[in-house]
């Protein structure tokens, strides 16, 4: 699928790379886009992966350095200047081993510039991806497409963190290992069925907010830790109000789980069996608590996602969505 001969011919390559053995700022769109440039010359392929290995921050990016060779500067790969980066180029999977990037914000970013979507919206374990068992698994079937490797990448990742009592093994980020494949083709449909639910819960504030509080509290994420208590189950939290408040609201929460069936297609998600219990569907979304924890708590970044580009755009493009009218309405921020 990447196109790369695992040989003599590859590490010759690698020296012959311009940034080969230079200090380079890993947490740099140019960076990646020089290595993008690279890869595309040099190794045809059908199909690419591009997998993003590192510490993830959910919809601000991953990829931080802070050794990139100039003093006093550190680099970190925001998603919003990588998009560009990714769309100058042919990306049918876009994995990411880090830490919260399965979140549908990061789902709406790259939905115009890669096919696939691979993140975990809890945490990576140390280890990351079984690269070794996924580069056997595509060298055993190379004529695989992403839909299947994708799938391919979830089992894999899943079978390495499972027991076979089906709990998670290994220290405490390895406990309760959860993966999913995103089909990005399907995201805007998904999206405008989520603002037809978002908008009646904003319309009427006053009858839903005691609903919306009360099932954002039972879809926080299993560990919540370091601020990121701010990022719920979006599955979880979208039943919940949809069970409960049934009419109208009911019926656009169906249209919105719906793409959690298989035959949909849209999302292909593992889990240990301690998530059966806990909210963990594959999908995570940004919603802080209060607004004192968007105005004091710097680690949810809730500055940033509610912010916006010089034109008027939201830095975090799902910010200005539905879901983004719901929050600030729920909240009371200004829109």
């Amino acid at each position: 699928m990447g196109g790369i001969p695992l040989d003599e011919s590859t590490v010759g390559a690698a020296r012959a790379y311009p940034m080969y053995g230079e200090e380079v700022n890993m947490g740099s769109a140019e960076t990646l886009g020089d290595f993008l440039d690279y890869v595309y010359a040099n190794f045809k392929s059908d199909y690419y992966l591009l997998d993003i290995w590192d510490h993830g921050d959910d919809f601000r990016g991953a990829c931080k350095d802070y050794n990139t060779g100039v003093a006093g500067e550190v680099g970190f790969l925001y998603h919003r200047d990588a998009v560009p980066v990714i769309g100058s180029h042919q990306v049918d999977i876009l994995a990411f081993d880090a830490c919260i990037e399965g979140m549908v914000e990061v789902a709406y970013d790259y939905k115009d510039v890669a096919k696939y979507l691979i993140g975990s919206e809890d945490y990576v374990p140390y280890h990351g991806f079984p690269y070794d068992a996924l580069l056997s698994k595509l060298e055993a079937k190379p004529e695989q497409g992403p839909a299947e490797y994708s799938k391919a990448i979830v089992n894999e990742y899943m079978s390495e963190y499972l027991k076979p009592n089906g709990n998670g093994g290994g220290g405490y980020v390895e406990a309760f290992p959860t993966i999913s494949a995103i089909d990005l083709t399907q995201v805007n449909d998904f999206v405008e069925k989520l603002n037809d639910f978002t908008g009646l819960l904003s319309s009427d504030m006053k009858g839903y907010g005691g609903l919306i509080a009360s099932s954002r509290a039972k879809s926080i994420l299993n560990m919540p830790i370091y601020g990121w208590d701010a990022d719920i189950d979006l599955y979880t939290f979208v039943s919940r109000v949809g069970e409960r408040a049934g009419g109208e609201v009911g019926l656009r929460a169906g249209e919105v789980l719906a793409y959690w069936n298989v035959a949909q297609g849209f999302i292909y998600s593992g889990r240990s069996h301690q998530y059966e219990t806990k909210s963990a569907q594959g999908l995570g979304v940004f919603f802080p608590s209060s607004a004192g924890s968007v105005v004091h708590n710097s680690m949810t970044s809730a500055d940033y996602y509610f912010s916006r580009e010089e034109g008027g755009d939201y830095t975090v493009p799902f910010a200005g969505t539905g879901w983004g009218d719901m929050i600030r309405t729920f909240l009371g921020l200004p829109s």
